[in-house]
């Protein structure tokens, strides 16, 4: 028997999306209160840094390249079938940078999703980040916590 294809409800949507959505109503809300000459100031201002001072452009890539690959492990899982008994993803909390080449990607498990489900994704894993090696290392003081390690992650504009 096929499962059917089940769609997220509103709110794991905002939660998957929050840093798009806070940056958004960040935006909308200094177009309201400074009106869309200040914004437009601010944004070319921001650009013209971006452009122009390597180590800005560096933080701006590689904040952009850590909201991007927690979307690109949730694709990643997706493809790899792993997920609960009801077709539930397991969270993709958050994306920090551990070095230079490395970024970690934590993963909070769903009762049924087990690590190893995790470790078995990794071919999935390192083609959808486009990363030379992905490692999956188990958190000692929360069980239902895994972290995925990518290195060199190739997506979200680094080469």
């Amino acid at each position: 028997m096929t499962r059917r294809h089940r769609w997220p409800g509103l709110l794991p949507v905002i939660v998957r999306w929050r840093v798009e959505v806070a940056v958004v109503a960040a935006v909308g809300l200094l177009w309201h209160l400074t009106g869309a000459l200040v914004l437009a100031v601010v944004a070319a201002t921001a650009a013209i840094l971006i452009a122009a001072v390597p180590v800005v452009r560096y933080a701006a890539v590689r904040s952009w390249q850590l909201v991007a690959l927690t979307h690109r492990v949730r694709a990643a899982l997706v493809s790899a079938g792993v997920e609960d008994r009801y077709g539930r993803l397991p969270w993709v909390l958050w994306a920090s940078s551990a070095g230079p080449d490395v970024v970690l990607v934590e993963v909070k498990l769903r009762p049924g999703v087990t690590f190893d489900d995790l470790y078995l994704a990794r071919p999935h894993l390192a083609v959808a980040c486009a990363a030379a090696e992905v490692q999956v290392l188990m958190r000692r003081s929360r069980p239902d916590r895994v972290v995925v390690l990518l290195v060199q992650p190739r997506w979200g504009l680094l080469t």
